[in-house]
């Protein structure tokens, strides 16, 4: 159920640097979130570059290691097309984490606020919990933890979910990393530990560590 939940907003964070340039149809196009989830057997595969080795994740793509809990599972099939690098779900199925690489010359804290001015327009419910900052790994990260609603149909039966999800953003060197961890709102407290633990395992593995010019 959260698998299929959770694309919406994968959909909707990819958009917004579009959204401000006029250009927020696209959001609006699937049919269901299942659709936009899952990957058509008959269409082509993200090509995604990323291991999940015991407990040890990695992301050759944007040169990065995370340590996750055992049983978590690299899911190629919730990776954004566009600008997504990787995706991790829970062994209940009931979070992921979502990865994202935008390249831009926003701030992540300027980024956060084009969120926040466009929440209500791209989401259902929208509404920003909080805005802070946390070290990841050296480098000073925005955080935000917002909640929605995810509207889907089942069985022919329009169903509103409530859902939360916390962003942090990490500079690299020509944009930043989106780390968005989504879950049941029911289930944010229980869970969200977890996601604390996970991104504070953040690793760069690039030649001269994670270059933060963006600031």
């Amino acid at each position: 159920m959260l698998t299929r939940l959770v694309a919406t907003l994968v959909i909707t964070l990819e958009m917004i640097p579009l959204c401000l340039s006029g250009i927020a149809r696209a959001q609006n196009k699937a049919d269901s979130p299942a659709s936009q989830a899952e990957t058509p057997k008959n269409g082509p595969k993200n090509l995604v570059n990323q291991t999940l080795s015991g407990t040890l994740y990695t992301n050759g793509a944007t040169r990065f290691t995370l340590t996750v809990p055992e049983g978590w599972k690299a899911n190629d099939n919730l990776v954004e097309p566009r600008n997504g690098v990787g995706a991790l779900t829970a062994p209940d199925g009931e979070a992921n984490l979502l990865i994202q690489l935008m390249l831009t010359t926003d701030s992540p804290k300027a980024f956060a606020k084009k969120i926040d001015a466009q929440g209500n327009t791209l989401l259902p419910g929208y509404h920003k919990l909080s805005q802070s900052k946390v070290n990841v790994a050296g480098i000073d990260c925005e955080v935000l933890t917002l909640r929605y609603s995810q509207r889907h149909t089942e069985t022919g039966v329009a169903v509103e979910t409530p859902m939360m999800s916390r962003l942090v953003l990490v500079p690299k060197e020509y944009g930043f990393l989106v780390f968005n961890f989504v879950t049941l709102e029911s289930l944010f407290e229980k869970k969200l530990p977890t996601f604390e633990k996970i991104i504070s395992s953040y690793r760069s593995t690039e030649v001269d560590g994670a270059k933060a010019k963006i600031n």
